[in-house]
């Protein structure tokens, strides 16, 4: 049996990274994002040791461009980046780095999964099991189901803070002085940044149309109170019913 593929995929802000990463483990592969910055991406290829990196070009500026070039060389890492369109000299550019997948929008996800099965798939040496759900796999999809739009940076960070808080509780005690400081470090902005983008989202997801509004997440009893929670009472709720019913789970 083959071994599953393990692809990070670079997330710029906008819904395609999260779509795209449903649509690949659909289809079998163990595909999860991060932060579409150098920082971010060299530690997720230092801790997660992706198979696969693909990156999305659409919204990268040059000097953004040429840093994450900066971890491909220094991470020999197989890659697949997307281009906003057909680009004949960026393609030839990329192949010459050694990058065997370049593909434009619209994206073919079917042609994108093959390209890397071709290339980049490992010897059936060892027959794995399917893949369990991650901690960061169940959080998205709660903060997903609560109607967070994900192309708001306060998504990646409300995320980033519930996984933090399942991880070491006594955080949401020291929201301020800890919490915010860390997620901000980690991705690269301010503690209040962090505090006002998480409050944005939520303030958003609750605007929403009522009916939308889930009434559970994943099977857990967690009614949605009328009122919109604050951005510790909502991490917190999450947090805590996720180590009541998923106590085993460990940050990746």
């Amino acid at each position: 049996m083959e071994q599953i593929l393990k692809v990070l995929i670079g997330d710029d802000g906008s819904a395609f990274s999260v779509t795209l990463a449903q649509q690949l483990r659909e289809k079998g592969f163990q595909a999860f994002t991060r932060l579409q910055n150098a920082s971010a991406l060299q530690a997720a290829i230092r801790t997660e040791v992706p198979d696969v990196m693909i990156l999305d070009l659409t919204n990268l500026d040059a000097e953004s461009l040429c840093d994450i070039m900066g971890v491909i060389e220094q991470n020999p890492v197989n890659t697949a980046v997307v281009l906003p369109n057909e680009n004949t000299m960026l393609r030839s550019q990329f192949v010459h780095r050694g990058i065997k997948i370049c593909v434009s929008k619209p994206l073919d996800v079917e042609r994108l999964a093959n390209e890397m099965l071709r290339f980049y798939q490992k010897k059936p040496d060892v027959q794995l099991p399917e893949p369990p759900q991650s901690l960061e796999f169940i959080v998205t999809a709660i903060i997903q189901r609560l109607g967070v739009p994900a192309n708001l940076q306060g998504y990646h960070y409300l995320r980033e803070a519930i996984i933090r808080v399942y991880s070491e509780p006594q955080l949401i005690h020291n929201i301020t002085k800890r919490l915010y400081p860390e997620v901000a470090k980690n991705c690269e902005t301010t503690p209040t940044r962090v505090e006002r983008s998480i409050r944005h989202a939520i303030d958003l997801a609750w605007e929403r149309d009522p009916s939308l509004r889930p009434k559970e997440y994943l099977g857990l009893a967690m009614p949605v109170s009328q009122t919109k929670p604050t951005n510790s009472e909502l991490i917190a709720m999450i947090a805590d019913q996720l180590r009541m019913c998923h106590p085993d789970l460990l940050k990746e």
